[in-house]
C-alpha cells in the first residue's frame, strides 16, 4: 500500500513540476532587448539569436526590426528586411525563409526577448530530469513489492501452522 501511495505522489510531483516548469512565472521573469545582432542568414539552416539563447531559459524573442547589413546584387546596406523574408521561433530560432532574396546575406536584428529566472529553471529542470530517470527503475520495484507480497503471505501461511 504505501509502495503505491508514494508512486501516485511521485507522478502528481512530476506533473507539478513540469507545469511550474512552463509557466511564465519562471520562463519569462525577465526581460531583455538587443539591438543590431548580427546574423548570416541561410535558408537551410536557423541561426539562434545570440543574446536570446546564451540567457538560461531564453525564450519568445520579438523582432523589432530586421536591416541588411551586406550590400548583395539586389540589397542595400540599411535596408529594412520586410517580415515575410524570415521566421522567428519561441526558442530564439531565426531563419530566412527558402528563395528570400537576403537568403545568404548579413543581417543586424534588434529584438526584445524574454528570459527565466536562473536558479529555479536550472533546479526545476534537474529535478525532472532526476525524478525522469526514475521509470527506469520502476519494474525492479514493482518486482521487490511482488517478492515481498510472497514472502509476507508464505509466512502467514505457515507461521500459523507452527504455532498448532
Amino acid at each position: 500500500m504505501f509502495i503505491v501511495i508514494a508512486g501516485v505522489f511521485l507522478i502528481l510531483g512530476l506533473v507539478v513540476l513540469q507545469n511550474l516548469r512552463d509557466t511564465d512565472i519562471i520562463s519569462k521573469v525577465n526581460s531583455g532587448s538587443v539591438t543590431n545582432d548580427t546574423i548570416t542568414a541561410v535558408s537551410t539552416t536557423a541561426k539562434t539569436l545570440t543574446t536570446c539563447a546564451s540567457v538560461t531559459g531564453g525564450n519568445n524573442p520579438t523582432i523589432t526590426v530586421v536591416a541588411n547589413a551586406s550590400k548583395g546584387e539586389q540589397e542595400t546596406v540599411g535596408e529594412v528586411v520586410a517580415a515575410g523574408n524570415y521566421t522567428v521561433d519561441e526558442y530564439c530560432g531565426f531563419a530566412i525563409v527558402s528563395g528570400s532574396e537576403y537568403d545568404g546575406a548579413t543581417l543586424n536584428v534588434t529584438y526584445t526577448y524574454y528570459y527565466g529566472d536562473v536558479t529555479t529553471w536550472t533546479d526545476t529542470n534537474e529535478t525532472l530530469a532526476g525524478l525522469g530517470n526514475f521509470s527506469d527503475f520502476w519494474e525492479i520495484i514493482v518486482l521487490a513489492v511482488v517478492i515481498s507480497l510472497v514472502m509476507g503471505l508464505l509466512l502467514i501461511a505457515f507461521g500459523s501452522r507452527a504455532r498448532r
